[in-house]
Order: C-alpha cells, then structure tokens, then sequence
C-alpha cells in the first residue's frame, strides 16, 4: 500500500511539474522576458575583438569615407580627438543642424539615435568672414532617457559642405528603478558630515553641513560609470555643495538604490 502511495504521489508530482512552464514561470506570465524582475544596475558590456572589427567593418561601409569616426570598445561612436577643421558654404545654420540630425539617425545603430526631435541643440558654432576655418560644429545636449538626463552623453557633429566628423553616441535599454531606496533628501542628510578632499594650490578639506547642501536643486540622473570590462547604469542623486545656493563648489553623485557615492564633481578651477 505504501509503495502504491508513493508511486502515485510522484506520478502526481510529476504532472504539476508538466503543467508549469518549462523556463519556470507561472500560468500568468505572458513570455520568458515579460515578467522576469531587471537587474539594477543595468550594464552592457565589451566586445570581443571579432565582434567589434565586424562592426567597424559595416559601421565604415555605411559612413563611407568622407566622414570621420571611429567606433569604441562597446561598438558606438568613439569620441573623436582632433577636430578636422576646414571650410563650408553653408551659411545657414539650420541646414548643418539638419544635417547633423540626418547622419546621426542613418547610423542610429551606432549612435543609439532613433529619433533626433529628441534631443536637443546645446550650441553651434561658425566662424564665417573669419579667415579661419568657417565649417559648423554642432553639439547636442546629454541624452534624455524616460525623462532622466544621461550625463557625458554630448554627441558632436563637424559639418562642412558635408558632414565630415561625429562624436559621442547614447545608450539604450537603460533599468530605471520604480521605487527609490533612497530618497533626494536622505541623500542630502546622508552626507552631513562627509569630507570631501581636494587640491587648490595646496591639498585641502571641506566638510559638507546641512547648510551647504542645496537640497531644492537636487536632481535625478544616469551616471554612465565605467570599469575595465563593462559601463554601468546608475540612477543617481546629482547633489550640489558648497558655500554658494546658486552655483555649487562640488556635485556629488549617490546611488539612488545602493547609498554609493559614485563622484565627486568639482566645479571650480584654482
């Protein structure tokens, strides 16, 4: 009888086993990725040597060889070094704008730019009735993503009679937690306290107190933080310090799930 017991009760097993998904999800669960929880921080990671020369190869077939680019680590678009200057007869600002929006879509695999009414034009730049060099450079603000600003995210556009040289790119599938485990005040309070060291002239220290930090100018962002094998996305309070309520001494960064002070970004030259 408890052989009859036992051999029934692992038949049974077995059916209810049958009747989960095979990948472990429940009946509600509409796919494998649908209601997996993400992974804080977000990352993306380096790419072989035969991954990335086969990028370089379609990026350079797709640039062709007027435009100058390269392409980083990570398969997007390098920053550039020296700027190669030289002449246009554009004289509308306008056009070079468009076209430096035009390029930046065609290569959208490379730049992470799917639509460029997204961001926004920071400054532009033209040396007509010069003598100089009169092409245009065009530099695009740091990318908005779900509303956050994504710092070092500038892209950088040379546009001569053409384009002739990019700069910068974007970043994608960025997990933005819904729930902050640390809030925009506790932030501030947290680093009461901290002592930030820095060099004018000579080393030196400066202790945060809860007058120096401006807690009405604190904001929400993504920090794109680098190691040697991979970029992380961290959501982060930019915190302004220092003595000024309008322009900050420092800003640091603070992970807004895990309390890490990511950076300290001072302001002011010596």
């Amino acid at each position: 009888m408890k052989q009859l017991f036992s051999f029934l009760l692992i038949v049974f097993l077995a059916l209810v086993g049958c009747m989960k998904d095979p990948a472990g999800f429940s009946d509600n669960d509409k796919s494998d990725n649908e209601n997996t929880v993400p992974v804080y921080p977000s990352s993306i990671m380096k790419l072989s040597e035969s991954e990335l020369q086969t990028l370089k190869a379609e990026f350079d077939a797709l640039k062709g060889d007027s435009l100058s680019g390269e392409l980083d680590a990570y398969g997007l678009v390098d920053y550039a070094g020296n700027l190669v200057r030289g002449n246009s007869n554009i004289t509308e600002a306008e056009t070079a704008i468009s076209q430096a929006r035009d390029i930046l879509i065609r290569l959208g695999k490379f730049t992470n730019v799917n639509d460029s009414t997204l961001f926004e034009t920071k400054e532009v730049t033209n040396q007509h009735g010069s003598g100089l060099f009169n092409d245009w450079i065009i530099t695009f603000e740091n990318q908005m993503y779900n509303g956050l600003e994504v710092m070092n995210t500038e892209v950088m556009v040379l546009v001569g009679d053409e384009v002739r040289q990019i700069s910068g790119h974007h970043y994608t599938n960025i997990m933005v937690p819904e729930d902050d485990a640390i809030g925009a005040t506790e932030a501030g309070q947290l680093l009461v306290g901290y002592q930030i060291d820095y060099v004018c002239w000579t080393p030196s220290t400066y202790i945060v107190t809860e007058a120096s930090v401006n807690y009405s100018k604190i904001e929400k962002v993504v920090y794109p933080f680098h190691f040697d094998d991979r970029i992380e996305f961290r959501v982060a309070w930019k915190i302004p310090i220092g003595d000024s309520i309008s322009i900050p001494d420092w800003y640091i960064y603070m992970d807004v799930m895990l309390g890490e002070i990511l950076l300290i970004e001072q302001t002011f030259v010596c």
